[in-house]
């Protein structure tokens, strides 16, 4: 990949972390709008468990990518 094209790279990657958290938070919020009485937790307590979901899943991600060749190289870092 060409030098000048990491920064556009990493700001879509920017970007789409924060879609996927929003995505999340929102899930999250709409669950409790819908579904409110079945979920044991406060809309604070779980829009929060919503976000450390989202946490967890970029976790994993990462290193599901470092697995791969069992090696994190610079850029994967």
């Amino acid at each position: 990949m060409p030098s000048d094209e990491f920064p556009d790279i990493l700001a879509q990657f920017r970007q789409s972390l924060v879609e996927c958290r929003d995505l999340y938070r929102s899930s999250g919020e709409l669950a409790m709008r819908e579904q409110g009485h079945r979920i044991k937790r406060t809309p604070v307590q779980f829009v929060q468990l919503m976000d450390e979901l989202h946490g967890a899943l970029l976790v994993k991600i990462f290193v599901t990518v470092g697995q791969c060749d069992r090696a994190f190289s610079k850029n994967e870092q």
